[in-house]
């Protein structure tokens, strides 16, 4: 059976399937995440584990920083889009 998935709709696919994965390491989840976002852009490169002056930066895709995570229960924190503190002015 052939697949009719477009890249990015296979790579979200790949994304989600790690995500749900409870033994799913967050170098998985960080090359899932580039390469959901690099079959999205023509021109733009994820690169992962940048350093920096203060640290070293998850993904890095052109002036974007994202923070990848396994599991956010261990860390007792919501999501942001659970939280009701956030500010939607």
């Amino acid at each position: 059976m052939t697949s009719h998935r477009t890249a990015p709709e296979r790579r979200l696919h790949e994304l989600l399937e790690t995500a749900a994965r409870t033994d799913a390491s967050e170098d998985d989840i960080k090359r899932r995440v580039a390469n959901l976002i690099e079959s999205l852009t023509d021109d733009q490169t994820a690169r992962l584990e940048v350093q920096t002056s203060t640290g070293i930066i998850d993904i890095l895709v052109g002036n974007v920083i994202i923070e990848a995570k396994t599991s956010s229960d261990h860390l007792g924190v919501a999501p942001s889009w659970a939280r009701r503190d956030v500010n939607t002015r």
